[in-house]
């Protein structure tokens, strides 16, 4: 019989995008920086394909901007956001 493989509740991407949203509500990652993927995915010790699926994530909830061929950079945070 099968082992049983325990399963977060978030898949590796949500994990991610939670750990980077906090960094950048936190002031962690500084307005205006780029997020480095290289980095990133050093520092959070995933792939690179789940760190980008992630920042896709925080696009669209508007924490980065993402610029065609340059990547993506953190966005100011104002007390309302």
């Amino acid at each position: 019989m099968a082992d049983v493989i325990e399963m977060s509740p978030l898949g590796l991407t949500h994990q991610v995008a939670a750990r980077l949203r906090t960094q950048l509500i936190e002031g962690r990652i500084a307005p205006g920086s780029k997020l480095n993927e290289r980095v990133l995915a050093e520092q959070l010790r995933v792939s690179r394909t789940p760190l980008r699926e992630a920042i896709k994530l925080l696009a669209q909830e508007g924490l980065v901007d993402l610029l065609p061929n340059r990547g993506a950079v953190a966005v100011q945070l104002t007390e309302a956001d």
